[in-house]
């Protein structure tokens, strides 16, 4: 009985270590696309001079609130602030820059017909 505790012991190790490197490669990748996400919209906003007015920042600010179930922006700020409390305003300032470039992205695309190729067509 005492060997299959042990035995236990050390499986029940191994899956948690197992667990958690899963865990990390999920969250590491999850950072790295957040990542360039944000770099990727900085450079459209840039580009395209998306910087928002104070009033619209403050009602693209109230839609992020909305998009994470939140009740309003204070409780957005908070959790910021929590979460990031050296650069919590920057942080807004990405999620909302991310929501106009989503936006104007929208209203901005241009859908094309996709194009067959010789070997479809034959």
């Amino acid at each position: 009985y005492v060997k299959f505790l042990q035995t236990q012991l050390q499986s029940d190790e191994k899956d948690e270590k197992k667990l958690e490197a899963q865990l990390t490669e999920i969250i590491t990748k999850q950072a790295k696309d957040s990542i360039k996400q944000n770099l990727v919209a900085d450079a459209i906003a840039k580009k395209e001079k998306l910087e928002p007015s104070e009033k619209e920042y403050k009602k693209e600010l109230k839609n992020v609130a909305k998009d994470y179930s939140m009740t309003d922006v204070d409780q957005l700020e908070q959790a910021a602030k929590q979460a990031w409390p050296d650069n919590y305003k920057d942080q807004l300032k990405s999620m909302v820059n991310l929501k106009i470039v989503t936006n104007w992205l929208a209203e901005h695309c241009i859908q094309e017909k996709a194009s067959t190729t010789s070997s479809e067509s034959k």
